[in-house]
């Protein structure tokens, strides 16, 4: 496999996914501030020009296949690879539930954060901000109070470090 990506939290979300997985795969780190990801050979394999994009020459049915987006690069090497995918139908929906709250939730409110205080060319009032602020500490704190109610990570049932995954937060005390 080979792994296009940069050193944002989507790049990294992917470059995790690869190393947890325990795929085999060349990475390509792209420079954006110089433009990399705009490069024709890039464009050929990601015409949206971002970032990150996973190519897996043995996917489906032994056809190459090319993911883009972290979250569905995820997903890809988890059902690929067996990993972290819960066999219990409930908790695997608690996981999927779990993972599009971050997609949806959490990394566009981390986003949001960081480009009206830091990137906007105008100044923005700082209700703005304090309201993504807020509601990123919130979604944080839901997240701990999940989490104390797990017993163990999504790697092994007897686990009992609390790492933070979001396998962790889909499943409930208990179950396998």
């Amino acid at each position: 496999m080979e792994l296009y990506t940069a050193g944002t939290g989507n790049g990294q979300r992917a470059a995790i996914a690869v190393n947890e997985c325990g795929v085999s795969c060349e990475i390509h780190v792209l420079n954006l501030g110089q433009g990399d990801q705009k490069a024709a050979d890039y464009l050929k394999i990601n015409p949206t020009a971002r970032i990150p994009t996973l190519i897996d020459p043995g996917g489906p049915g032994g056809k190459p296949l090319t993911v883009t987006q972290s979250w569905a690069i995820l997903m890809y090497l988890c059902e690929k690879t067996g990993k972290f995918l819960p066999a219990d139908p409930a908790a695997r929906v608690r996981m999927f539930q779990w993972m599009a709250e971050g997609a949806a939730d959490y990394a566009p409110t981390n986003q949001n954060i960081f480009f009206l205080g830091a990137r906007m060319p105008e100044k923005v009032p700082d209700s703005a901000i304090k309201f993504y602020e807020d509601r990123f500490v919130n979604l944080w704190r839901f997240a701990d109070e999940q989490l104390a109610k797990t017993q163990y990570s999504g790697r092994r049932r007897n686990h009992r470090r609390r790492s933070g995954g979001l396998p962790d937060l889909g499943r409930p005390q208990g179950a396998s």
